[in-house]
């Protein structure tokens, strides 16, 4: 496929920052991942303390430049769990993705069912704050790829003067769209030490069944298996203070990345279940020399009221495209509410992401 002429320059640009790192076909990416639990690991399923949880998610980047072809990802869920043996849990969700992006409307859409096993290692008693959990959870999903040929242009429909459409594009077009199946696994271990006191970690595979994403009939285009692993937890540094530190390692093919990060939670109990929250992260990549470049420092701020969590994201680009895009990188909103447990019976201590 060849560079459209007429925005050679801003397609220079990008197209340097991009081959900064390795890249190949990945998944759409958020910076919240811990408010898209069922998109970060699908063991993540059912950990939270209510009867249901719902969660959105919405992200916009490369707003500066791309304008209304930037990158549109948005992502939903829900799920619940139910009582198996003993303290045991069986989990069960759903979620949808859909991300669109470029001029090519390039578009995954994406739905999954998931389940969860939710098994109980230790408890002092049933009302203990002390509880550790080990999750063992899977995911099966339909996804559809498309893109719109009839959008893009190309240099040989530059006629020496002009951009000329009545010109042939000199490209071979494949299919609009197409299906396939998806398949993942995940694996989560939590212990809860205390109200404000606890420690996560995870890992997951994506893609597991590595589906073939190729536009063009008879030919393959093996979609890479995603592989990451998470770690996280909370600290209690005061009265109303806590640290939620996280890290977030992520390979897909040849690319890869790490978000380490630090987030700060504020309540006080005269608030009546209100509780602030503010954190920063930096994203590394590697770069196709096999070395490490710095992408972007991710800011948030969030608030907690009753059932409600909200958090908004800003990823502040620092990478080689600053001068294309002046810094500006991305926005994200995450809203999930957690239905309250009924009784006593039905809470289950889960961390704080």
């Amino acid at each position: 496929m060849k560079i459209r002429f007429f925005t050679f320059p801003l397609f220079l640009a990008f197209f340097i920052a991009l081959t900064a790192t390795r890249l190949s076909a990945q998944d759409p990416q958020l910076s919240l991942w811990q408010y898209a639990p069922h998109y970060s690991n699908p063991a993540m399923v059912g950990v939270y303390d209510g009867q249901f949880r719902a969660s959105f998610n919405y992200r916009n980047q490369w707003f500066a430049f791309l304008g209304n072809n930037s990158f549109t990802t948005m992502h939903g869920s829900f799920d619940t769990r139910i009582q198996a043996f003993g303290q045991d849990y069986l989990a069960l969700g759903v979620n949808a993705l859909s991300d669109k992006a470029g001029q090519s409307q390039f578009s995954q859409n994406m739905g999954n069912v998931s389940a969860s096993y939710m098994k109980m290692l230790s408890s002092s008693n049933h009302y203990s704050n002390r509880v550790q959990y080990l999750i063992l959870g899977g995911q099966f999903g339909i996804a559809q790829n498309s893109m719109n040929w009839n959008d893009l242009t190309f240099s040989a429909q530059f006629d020496g003067e002009a951009y000329n459409p009545n010109l042939g594009t000199g490209e071979t077009f494949g299919n609009e769209s197409f299906t396939y199946m998806n398949m993942g696994a995940g694996l989560m271990w939590y212990g809860v030490f205390d109200e404000r006191m606890s420690l996560w970690f995870g890992a997951a595979g994506q893609h597991l069944n590595q589906p073939n994403v190729s536009f063009y009939d008879g030919t393959t285009d093996a979609l890479h298996t995603k592989l990451s692993a998470n770690v996280g937890g909370e600290v209690a540094v005061g009265p109303s203070i806590s640290l939620l530190p996280s890290l977030l390692f992520m390979s897909q093919g040849p690319s890869w990345q790490i978000l380490p990060g630090v987030g700060i939670r504020y309540t006080k109990d005269e608030w009546q279940e209100v509780a602030l929250r503010a954190g920063v992260a930096q994203r590394i990549v590697g770069k196709y020399d096999d070395s490490m470049d710095v992408d972007a420092t991710t800011v948030m701020a969030g608030i907690e009221f009753q059932s409600l969590t909200f958090a908004l994201n800003y990823d502040l680009n620092i990478s080689s495209l600053q001068p294309a895009t002046n810094r500006r990188g991305a926005f994200e909103l995450a809203i999930i509410y957690k239905h309250p447990p009924a009784s006593l019976r039905e809470s289950v201590k889960c961390p704080s992401f």
